[in-house]
């Protein structure tokens, strides 16, 4: 398998994960195990943490790649690039923070509301980054949804 395959497979799990795992969090608030709910999601924050790692460092080899096809512009994977790397940063910051909150949550039986805050904080702006990202990189490939696309009606 080659880096632009690892890529393509790899990259979806950090965006879709990140929601998953934002959705389970948000309903650990909702339910009396609060905490084995909780300890849920943020596991899933650390494996979108690690899954974005491989997307991120597989990610240039398919810039190699891709650069060699016809009818792709430089111009989207290097704005769909930016995206991806405050994505990835924003990602690891939460992994972090995460594995932070199991630590404490479940070592020291506290349940930190500042800590809640700050993953919160985290979660919201790695979800912008993910969405930002997420479409960049489909606009690399897919014109039908770049600003200005004009479905073209065919004579018939």
């Amino acid at each position: 398998m080659d880096s632009t395959h690892l890529h393509l497979v790899a990259n979806h799990f950090p965006i879709v994960g990140l929601f998953i795992g934002a959705a389970i969090w948000i309903a650990s608030f909702l339910f009396k195990r609060h905490l084995a709910v909780k300890n849920v999601a943020l596991s899933v924050f650390i494996l979108v943490a690690v899954t974005g790692l491989i997307a991120y460092f597989s990610g240039e080899g398919a810039e190699h790649a891709l650069e060699k096809m016809q009818g792709i512009e430089e111009d989207y994977i290097e704005v769909h690039e930016d995206y991806g790397k405050i994505f990835f940063v924003t990602s690891l910051i939460l992994g972090a923070f995460a594995l932070l909150a199991l630590y404490v949550e479940n070592v020291y039986k506290k349940n930190s509301k500042v800590l809640n805050y700050i993953l919160l904080s985290v979660i919201v702006v790695s979800c912008w980054f993910a969405v930002k990202t997420g479409f960049t990189g489909g606009e690399i490939r897919h014109t039908e949804i770049r600003p200005g696309f004009v479905l073209e009606e065919s004579e018939e």
